[in-house]
């Protein structure tokens, strides 16, 4: 009878051994299951965001990975040259401090000679001695966003006007430039920085 049982023990051990190893497997491939399920629900919901209006209103906002982010950059592209064309020249007397300052963070040297040498000219205080209003009228932008840097090209009007209305002058504007990538920040969200600025104004 004990002889018997001590011949059955290699044959309990291997059952245990056999027992264990498909335990450990079942348990590895519940830990992975869970991990796999965890990050894939984690990044579904990491790439939306609910924002809040001031008017109390929600809207839902998706983020972009960097492999999808080329599909995108024209827009990021054409809607900066926007931006900084109509902070640096719709200006008047009030807020043309502000928003050069503002168009100053998407442009780099090129842009600040010109600010400086409009400045040097006296076209910023004679705008505020004679009541003027620069308002910018974009005609198109071009973009070529296939090589690096990016190229630009802008066509618009300027019409200056004194603040009781009565016009003065449209002036037509053609800009020519390229554009690099930066670090993204909250004066520069598109990550952009127009360089090698050209522009023609008559």
């Amino acid at each position: 009878m004990e002889l018997n049982s001590l011949k059955n023990i290699p044959n309990t051990f291997s059952f245990v051994r056999r027992a264990l190893l498909v335990s450990c497997i079942i348990s590895l491939i519940s830990i992975l299951g869970s991990v796999g399920t965890s990050i894939f629900i984690s990044q579904k919901y990491m790439k939306t965001i609910y924002a809040v209006k001031e008017d109390g209103n929600v809207f839902k906002l998706e983020s972009i990975s960097n492999n999808d982010s080329g599909r995108y950059k024209k827009i990021e592209i054409t809607n900066h040259i926007k931006i900084f064309h109509k902070l640096f020249y719709g200006i008047d007397q009030f807020s043309y401090e502000k928003k050069i300052n503002e168009s100053l963070y998407l442009i780099g040297n090129t842009g600040k000679d010109l600010y400086k040498t409009l400045k040097y000219k006296k076209h910023y205080s004679n705008m505020v001695a004679n009541n003027l209003v620069h308002t910018l009228e974009i005609d198109s932008i071009k973009v070529d966003e296939s090589r690096y840097p990016y190229r630009g090209e802008f066509f618009g009007k300027i019409n200056i006007e004194r603040s009781d209305s009565k016009k003065e002058q449209i002036n037509k504007l053609h800009a020519v430039f390229t554009l690099q990538d930066v670090a993204r920040n909250l004066n520069n969200p598109h990550g952009l920085l127009i360089e090698n600025y050209i522009v023609k104004i008559n």
